[in-house]
């Protein structure tokens, strides 16, 4: 059974990033309350991992990635 949720560390395992992949993407591809949040009274990070598997998979990008991919693309 897949958790609901996971540290930076694991999610990165889980997709095969570096963490820091995903923690320099934070407010870019992946947005707090629906990519990852913050469980009170704790500075560790939870990721969905239903949103990040979509997201991986290609099935949800952020309204800020595909500006960029539009202005790349042409």
């Amino acid at each position: 059974m897949t958790p609901k949720f996971l540290s930076t560390k694991k999610m990165a395992e889980y997709l095969g990033y570096h963490p820091d992949f995903l923690r320099k993407n934070m407010g870019i591809l992946f947005f707090e309350g629906e990519h990852y949040f913050k469980p009170p009274g704790t500075r560790a990070l939870r990721w969905n991992v239903e949103k990040m598997q979509a997201w991986i998979m290609g099935k949800e990008v952020s309204q800020e990635a595909q500006s960029v991919l539009e202005r790349v693309i042409g």
